[in-house]
């Protein structure tokens, strides 16, 4: 009996380590899309430093906005940008060493990626942009982004303007493709005219479970999204 009892014991504790180890830490994540030159850069750079966030996610950056790369380089010195047709550019960045060799602008459909090294083990990190606002104009987008995503190996964070609501077909097939869940409860991060305020930048990840708070403008027209979360670290 007592040996049947130490077992339990033993598989319950073996059980609470295996969770940690796949869930660990809360995981910081900081989104938003600038606007092109519109930013006002250290007030937002200021912002994700209080935040001391894991990776970030940043979109619309023109050839000014650039600067805000170097402003971050010394804490963020992994930087993957790649430039979106007919847009401006988007960027991953990280605290954690990017997997040489794994950069990817994913067909320039509006996703920069990279592979990190964070403490719990290897993650692909993704900045969406994605284009086309109007559900009904992006069948030819989906059918390039979906396969690509869907061949990733391993847990994904993938943040970004999704230019869709939180049910839009178009959000739930990113995430799908991409093993993700969506972080927390919709915030709005971009208002229609004076009407009302809309939820299309989204934080994401394998297993994600967590919350997400809106931040400011900073000379954007799209409020600026931190996500604090728990992720899957054993997905293959």
């Amino acid at each position: 009996m007592v040996y049947r009892i130490s077992a339990m014991l033993v598989g319950a504790l073996l059980s609470a380590l295996l969770a940690g180890a796949a869930f660990g830490r809360d995981i910081v994540h900081y989104q938003k899309n600038m606007r092109v030159n519109h930013a006002d850069y250290q007030a937002l750079v200021d912002d994700i430093l209080t935040f001391q966030p894991d990776t970030i996610s940043l979109q619309e950056i023109a050839k000014k906005d650039e600067v805000i790369l170097s402003m971050l380089k010394e804490d963020y010195p992994y930087q993957h940008y790649c430039y979106v047709k007919h847009m401006s550019g988007i960027a991953i960045l990280s605290r954690w060493p990017m997997v040489e060799g794994s950069q990817t602008c994913f067909g320039g459909l509006g996703i920069a990626g990279m592979q990190i090294d964070m403490p719990e083990g290897r993650v692909w990190a993704l900045s969406n942009h994605i284009e086309v606002f109007f559900e009904g104009l992006r069948p030819q987008l989906m059918k390039g982004l979906l396969p690509q995503l869907r061949e990733l190996e391993g847990p994904v964070i993938m943040a970004g303007d999704f230019n869709s609501q939180p049910d839009d077909a178009s959000t739930r097939s990113l995430a799908r493709a991409a093993g993700t869940q969506r972080i927390g409860q919709p915030v709005h991060s971009f208002n229609l005219g004076n009407w009302f305020g809309v939820s299309i930048d989204h934080i994401m990840a394998t297993g994600g479970k967590g919350e997400i708070e809106q931040r400011p403008f900073f000379g954007s027209d799209h409020y600026g999204v931190v996500g604090r979360f728990t992720m899957d670290f054993t997905q293959p």
